[in-house]
């Protein structure tokens, strides 16, 4: 079985001669399989990676004009007490790709389509939404991703954040 000596204080594999004179202080000798155990989990797992940034993000007037935006939370897999951080794209969008962004085997993600225009709540006719509301469409998004990620529907309480409500439809809807 071979052996490569390892400096434990610099955590580097040390060249050497096949046969050195003499046996250096402070090395660890390593089996030739740890060693190559070692450069592979250097490589792969000990990248340094980014520190996610909590971002306030604030929809465009195109996103106005569509009448909702993405928006972009993260959490640590292993905490559930963890904080919800919500990122702006750029940064999530590193979460997910092989460049040195977020760590995706710490935190996990999700995407939150935020409604900004409309009535303030889902008008209702013949007992079908016949318009739906800010509020309404924003609370049903925030059930259906607590499921995803528990704790958001706490992270986001406002659920008019954002929104230009439409008071011409809300009005005109109520006389109907």
């Amino acid at each position: 079985m071979k052996f490569s000596p390892f400096d434990k204080k610099n955590k580097n594999l040390i060249n050497v001669d096949s046969n050195p004179q003499e046996e250096p202080t402070g090395l660890e000798l390593l089996r030739d399989d740890d060693v190559y155990e070692y450069y592979i989990l250097k490589q792969n797992f000990l990248r340094s990676f980014e520190t996610p940034k909590n971002s306030i993000v604030y929809p465009k007037e195109s996103d106005y004009k569509k009448g909702n935006f993405i928006r972009y939370f993260i959490k640590k897999r292993n905490d559930e007490f963890a904080p919800i951080i919500e990122l702006d794209e750029k940064q999530y969008k590193r979460m997910n790709s092989s460049k040195n962004g977020i760590d995706k085997n710490i935190y996990y993600g999700i995407e939150v389509e935020w409604k900004l225009t409309g009535p303030e709540n889902d008008i209702i006719n013949n007992n079908m939404i016949v318009v739906y509301g800010v509020k309404n469409t924003n609370e049903r998004t925030l059930i259906n991703k607590n499921t995803q990620m528990p704790g958001i529907q706490d992270k986001l309480k406002n659920l008019q954040e954002f929104a230009r409500i439409n008071w011409i439809i809300q009005k005109i809807f109520l006389y109907l």
